[in-house]
């Protein structure tokens, strides 16, 4: 099962960018009133010229380092809200150097007012350590204070918790809690998390429902990992809802989603929509590959291996290598079947086709699988060796691969007994880590 939620620290959304200094004399009245209010001491007027600095307005140009001035001095005759701002441009280094341990001592201020938001940071900072000190029971001390005072991070940090087991005894029910209250008041991640445990039915009973009901608040709060999944889910309906998957795929695309920009290109360019849009689906490709997406670098070779785009064999194996490096086994498969032929620009290379069909194999590409069986039987960039050749095929076998069920009966009938169990064995150790989501069924026929 994936991570719920890494450690994240959440920077406060002030602009990055220094304009201009102090305003000039000729600043309206009410700023001018303002300051002179602030310099007279007035505590709440320094915090809200802070703000005006921080944020600027029509009248002022925004200061991150004149903002800091009025919050330090805010900060100093104890305004809450004053050291929690102050302590989050200590905490992204806006305007002032960037300070975990000073954003510590701010934020502890603050929180012993019953700032919610500073007892998250706060609790963050000790359980990672990065202010200069670690303390976990401390730390989880904090998450429960913001957590009840309705802080949606710090419920979801604290629910992530208790599901994991991490710092603290795994208690399921309780990190349920503190998610779904997350989720309640809207928290998009959290409808998020809530998804992917229902669905995955390894913590909580397996729901299908739920987890469509959450992935799909998730996706209507505009999160583009929700929107991909919900995307998924429409395209898998009978019959297949492939304009509804295209404005979620488009929605997550807007928001710089890889994923989304590969959904836009694939249903545009498989001619999966009423009216396709193969430029559209190009150009979405293109942004894909622009992302690093595996499948797109190995969708846009297959493009130029087949003549959709000129390149030839130079464009595909560049963007076979590419998907290979990022771990998508298809590419591998291509790749290593390149070096096994010497398709320009490659050199015919045994040993290279032999090293990319096992990494694919490892992954659990069958076609790979398949292949490599063969260079073992026929000792082509690797020692012949009929056994592991029938261990291989023998996996790919039990999970349907025909051609390899034939290399493995025809071996069944030449192999030694004493090989043959040898490598009979192998392929229940080959299976546990080329097959691992095979089902039981499968493994049953490796013997």
């Amino acid at each position: 099962m994936r991570p719920l939620l890494s450690l994240a620290i959440f920077l406060a959304a002030s602009p990055f960018w220094v304009l201009a200094s102090t305003p000039s004399s000729s600043a309206p009245e009410s700023v001018v009133t303002l300051r002179q209010s602030a310099k007279a001491g007035d505590v709440d007027s320094k915090y809200r010229l802070a703000m005006l600095y921080r944020d600027g307005d029509a009248s002022v140009v925004p200061d991150l380092q004149e903002a800091a001035s009025w919050f330090r001095s805010a900060a100093a005759a104890g305004h809450t809200a004053a050291q929690r701002e102050l302590a989050l441009m200590h905490l992204a280094g806006r305007g002032v150097p960037q300070s975990f341990s000073e954003a510590q001592k701010l934020f502890f201020q603050a929180a012993q007012n019953n700032d919610e938001v500073s007892q998250y940071h706060l609790a963050v900072l000790l359980l990672t350590g990065r202010g200069g000190s670690m303390s976990v029971e401390t730390a989880i001390g904090w998450f429960e204070r913001a957590s009840e005072a309705g802080h949606q991070g710090a419920q979801m940090e604290l629910g992530r918790l208790y599901l994991e087991g991490v710092h603290v005894d795994r208690d399921v029910e309780r990190g349920l809690k503190w998610i779904e209250a997350a989720a309640d008041q809207g928290h998009p991640e959290s409808m998020k998390v809530l998804g992917r445990l229902f669905e995955a039915g390894d913590l909580v009973p397996e729901n299908p429902d739920k987890a469509r009901m959450y992935y799909s608040r998730a996706s209507d709060a505009g999160l583009p990992d929700a929107q991909i999944w919900m995307a998924s889910w429409y395209e898998g309906r009978d019959p297949p809802q492939y304009g509804k998957a295209l404005k979620l795929y488009k929605s997550a695309s807007r928001q710089g989603s890889a994923d989304g920009h590969f959904g836009v290109a694939r249903l545009n360019i498989d001619r999966l929509l009423y009216t396709p849009n193969p430029h559209e689906g190009l150009r979405h490709l293109r942004a894909a590959v622009g992302l690093n997406h595996p499948q797109a670098h190995y969708t846009l070779g297959r493009m130029y291996g087949n003549g959709s785009l000129s390149g030839g064999s130079i464009k595909a194996l560049e963007h076979f290598q590419q998907a290979a490096n990022l771990g998508y086994p298809p590419a591998m498969y291509e790749l290593a079947l390149a070096y096994y032929q010497g398709t320009s620009p490659v050199k015919k290379n045994p040993e290279m086709a032999a090293a990319w069909w096992r990494r694919a194999s490892l992954s659990g590409h069958l076609d790979s699988q398949y292949a490599f069986s063969l260079l073992h039987l026929q000792g082509i960039g690797v020692p012949r060796n009929p056994g592991v050749a029938f261990a291989l095929a023998n996996v790919a076998a039990a999970q349907g691969h025909p051609d390899a069920a034939k290399v493995r009966d025809e071996l069944l009938q030449t192999l030694s007994p004493e090989v043959l169990r040898e490598a009979q064995d192998l392929s229940v150790s080959l299976f546990e880590k080329y097959a691992a989501s095979a089902t039981a069924d499968s493994k049953a026929q490796l013997k």
